[in-house]
Formats: C-alpha cells, sequence, structure tokens
C-alpha cells in the first residue's frame, strides 16, 4: 500500500509514522546541506521548512517501529546522511543534482520492483538503471548508506506471491 501525502509539512511525517507504520519513508522534493525542504503550509509565504538530518532522524526514531527503508529523491541529499542511520536501516540518496524526470522515473521503477518482490538492492538497481536506459543520464549515481548487519540482497519489502 502506498499513501501519498503531496505538500508534506514536518508535522505531517510524525502523523504518517503514527497512522502508516510505514516500511519505506520516500522524500521527493528540494533538499541540500543535510536538509530537507518541506512545506511551511503557508500560502502568502511559501518558501518552505527546513529539516537538519538529525532532527528527522529523531523524529523517523520517535515510533515504535521505524522504518526500514528511507530514499531521499533530491538533489544533494547524501552529504550528512550517515546521522540518519541511527533510526532507518537503509538510506538511498544522492551526491548531485537530479532532474525531476530522472527522480520520477527512478521512483516509478524502483516500486514497480519492490512490487515485483526484488531485493531492495535490486530494486535500486532497477531504479538507476531504467534512467540511464531512458537516455537521462545526467552524471548522477544514487548511494546506498546501509548499517553493517543488513544484507540488501536479502531484504524483500514485499513477499512473492506463489501461483497455486
Amino acid at each position: 500500500t502506498i499513501e501519498h501525502h503531496p505538500a508534506a509539512t514536518a508535522e505531517d511525517l510524525i502523523t504518517g509514522l503514527n497512522d502508516v507504520r510505514p516500511h519505506v519513508v520516500h522524500f521527493s522534493g528540494h533538499a541540500g546541506d543535510a536538509v530537507l525542504l518541506f512545506d511551511n503550509g503557508s500560502v502568502a509565504a511559501p518558501e518552505g521548512h527546513g529539516v537538519a538530518y538529525d532532527l528527522l532522524a529523531r523524529a523517523l526514531a520517535a515510533t515504535g517501529s521505524p522504518p526500514v527503508l528511507l530514499v531521499l529523491n533530491g538533489c544533494d541529499t547524501l552529504r550528512g546522511a550517515e546521522v540518519l542511520l541511527e533510526s532507518v536501516g537503509i538510506v538511498v540518496a544522492t551526491a548531485a543534482s537530479i532532474s525531476d524526470l530522472a527522480a520520477a522515473l527512478f521512483a516509478a521503477k524502483f516500486y514497480a520492483a519492490i512490487a515485483s518482490a526484488q531485493s531492495v538492492n535490486a530494486a535500486i538497481q532497477q531504479g538507476s538503471v531504467s534512467v540511464d536506459l531512458a537516455g537521462l543520464d545526467e552524471g548522477w549515481k544514487l548511494d546506498i548508506l546501509a548499517r553493517e548487519d543488513l544484507d540488501l540482497d536479502q531484504i524483500q519489502l514485499v513477499r512473492p506471491h506463489l501461483a497455486r
């Protein structure tokens, strides 16, 4: 099940963690300098609300069942992301800029692979190669940060459906 929260505020993150208890949190938006830019809820002054990674880590950990995977699908999300491993086992980030088209294509193919019971590592690789196959080679590369005790080739978020 996918819960989509466009123009999410930082408070929406806490609400979503409580109500949905997700295995995956996917941030798609502006970022950089170890900060994610959430919506600030203001129509008059919509410049956004920056949430530093250390505060994001605290928010993700402030639940009885923290997410397994955090996807930071925005520009320059790698620097400082190591602190997030205190709260989630796997962080996907990029050290460069990424176009909206490439980010959307990556996400579509990544989640298609997850839904097909591929491992997290295979899903990340499929999302990345799909961007290249589409001719959108922009020079960016996804980085995967993971706790040492996790094998990304063994982690599946969806169980395969077995025909009877």
